[in-house]
C-alpha cells in the first residue's frame, strides 16, 4: 500500500497527495477484478472434453445359411457356410465411415486418414487348439474368404483410426476399455482403448475389434475304394477279408483319399484289382465338385489285361436341397464297362471310405455286395464269391443272370458315394496267365 504523511506547513501539497492515493487504490481494485475474471475464463476453457467411444462392429456375410442349418443352434448366432464357397465379409462400423461425429466426436473433428484394418481367420481343431490360417492387413472393410475344409473357424476384424480437431484447450481423453458385443456371434469382442493420454484437440486414436464364429459344413461325397483279390492258386499269400481291409485302409490313408493308379501299392496289395472314387480336383466350389473314377488291375478288362488308368470323372449332385448334401453315382461307361471275374475262381472284395470332414485322416468300412439285377443279393461261398457259369458275352449267355457290384459309402453329414457296376463272369484267363479266351 502507498505511504502517506501529512505536512502541516503545506496544505495544498497534502491535498494533492491524498487525491493521488485514492486514485491508485481504485486502479488496483479494477486490475484485481479483471484478473479474477480472466482466471475464471481460463479455468472453463480447460474443462475435460468427452472421450470418443469405441464404435460397435457388425460383421456380416453374404449368402450365409440359416442359423438352424443342419441342426445349428439359433441362439448361438454362429455363421453357417459351405466348404469351398467364396463368401464376402463386410464390416459395418462407424469407424470406417466418412465422419467421426456419429461416434460422439465434437463438431469440427475429422479423421486424419483412412483406417488401419486387419482380417484374421483361425481354424479351431477338434481338441480346441487354434491355428491361424490367414492374417491379412489389407485396410479394407470388405474381404472375400473361402473355407477349404469343413470345421469350426473364427473370423476376426480389427480397425484403428486417428481423430483430430474439434476440441478446446488441453483436455485429456483417456477413454475406457469396454466390451463390444458382436451381433453375429453372441460372444464378446474386446474393444480397444480410446487413445489414453491424447487430447481431443490434438488427436485421439479409436480402435475396435470383433470375432465371429463360423461353422463350415461338408458338402463333398466321401472317397470310396474297393479291392478285389482272387484266391485261386495264391492261397499262401492271399489275405483274409479282415487283413485285406486293413491293408486297403493303410493305402487309402497314405494317399489321403486320393488314388493315383500309376503309383505303386503295398506288397500286400500287389496282384489285386482296385477301384477308387476320389474327389478330384479337390476343393472346387460346391456346384462344380467332381469325383475321379480310377482302376488298377486285370479285373476291369474283358480279356484280363492289366489296367491302370483314370476312366473318367463324375459330377457330384445335390442329394438334399435343404441340407445341401452331395451324391456321387458311378455306373458303367464306354471306358468302364464293368468288372470281369473268372468262372471257378474264388475272390474276396473289401471296401473302405474316407470322410472329407476330418481331412481324410480316418477310414471306415463301406458296404459292398453283389446282387442280381432284380435286387437279390448273391450269397458267398464260404468267405468268398465264386461263379461257376459264365454270363458274358451277354449275347451268348442271355439265359444267365445279370450281376451288379454295389458299393456305398456315406459320411457323418449325409454325403454319399454309390457305385453300381455290372459284374460279368467270363471264361478269360488273366493276361499274366496267357491272355487267351477259352
Amino acid at each position: 500500500m502507498m505511504a502517506f504523511s501529512v505536512k502541516e506547513d503545506n496544505p495544498v501539497r497534502n491535498m494533492l497527495m491524498l487525491v493521488a492515493l485514492v486514485c491508485g487504490l481504485l486502479a488496483q481494485s479494477d486490475t484485481c477484478c479483471a484478473a479474477e475474471t480472466a482466471a475464471g475464463t481460463q479455468s472453463a476453457s480447460v474443462a475435460t472434453a468427452p472421450a470418443i467411444q469405441n464404435p460397435e462392429m457388425n460383421l456380416q456375410f453374404d449368402n450365409t445359411l440359416p442359423a438352424n442349418f443342419r441342426g445349428g443352434n439359433p441362439d448361438s448366432t454362429e455363421v453357417h457356410v459351405l466348404e469351398d464357397q467364396p463368401y464376402k465379409r463386410q464390416e459395418h462400423t462407424l469407424l470406417y465411415e466418412e465422419s467421426p461425429q456419429a461416434m460422439g466426436a465434437p463438431a469440427g473433428a475429422t479423421f486424419e486418414g483412412p483406417p488401419t484394418i486387419n482380417w484374421t481367420t483361425d481354424q479351431v481343431g477338434a481338441d480346441g487348439s487354434v491355428q491361424t490360417i490367414a492374417n491379412d492387413n489389407n485396410n479394407k472393410a470388405t474381404s472375400e474368404s473361402e473355407f477349404p475344409e469343413p470345421g469350426q473357424y473364427r473370423v476376426g476384424n480389427s480397425g484403428a483410426r486417428q481423430v483430430s480437431g474439434g476440441g478446446g484447450g488441453a483436455s485429456t481423453a483417456t477413454g475406457s476399455e469396454g466390451q463390444v458385443a458382436s451381433s453375429n456371434t453372441g460372444t464378446e469382442g474386446a474393444a480397444g482403448t480410446t487413445g489414453s493420454g491424447a487430447d481431443a484437440a490434438n488427436g485421439q486414436r479409436v480402435t475396435s475389434t470383433q470375432t465371429t464364429g463360423v461353422i463350415c459344413h461338408d458338402v463333398t461325397s466321401p472317397n470310396v475304394w474297393a479291392v478285389f483279390q482272387e484266391t485261386a492258386g495264391n492261397t499262401q499269400s492271399a489275405l483274409d477279408e479282415t487283413a485285406l481291409l486293413q491293408k486297403l485302409s493303410e493305402q487309402l490313408l497314405a494317399g489321403k483319399g486320393q488314388f493315383d493308379p500309376a503309383a505303386p501299392v503295398s506288397d500286400a496289395l500287389k496282384g489285386t484289382s482296385m477301384l477308387a472314387i476320389s474327389e478330384f480336383p479337390v476343393n472346387k466350389k460346391p456346384a462344380e465338385k467332381t469325383a475321379a473314377v480310377a482302376v488298377k488291375g486285370p479285373l476291369f478288362s474283358e480279356v484280363g489285361k492289366d489296367e491302370a488308368k483314370v476312366v473318367g470323372t463324375v459330377g457330384m449332385k445335390v442329394l438334399d436341397a435343404e441340407t445341401q448334401t452331395r451324391l456321387t453315382e458311378v455306373g458303367a461307361t464306354d471306358t468302364l464297362k464293368g468288372i470281369f471275374v473268372r468262372r471257378n475262381v474264388p475272390f474276396i472284395v473289401a471296401a473302405m471310405a474316407t470322410d472329407n470332414g476330418d481331412k481324410c485322416a480316418t477310414a471306415a468300412g463301406a458296404s459292398c455286395k453283389i446282387e442280381t439285377n432284380d435286387g437279390t443279393e448273391v450269397d458267398k461261398d464260404g468267405s468268398s464269391y465264386m461263379f461257376r457259369v459264365p454270363n458274358y458275352p451277354r449275347a451268348e449267355y442271355a439265359d444267365q443272370p445279370e450281376y451288379v457290384f454295389v458299393m456305398e459309402g456315406a459320411d457323418k453329414d449325409g454325403n454319399k458315394t454309390v457305385v453300381r457296376l455290372p459284374l460279368y463272369v467270363v471264361n478269360t484267363q488273366m493276361a499274366v496267365e496267357g491272355g487267351r479266351n477259352e
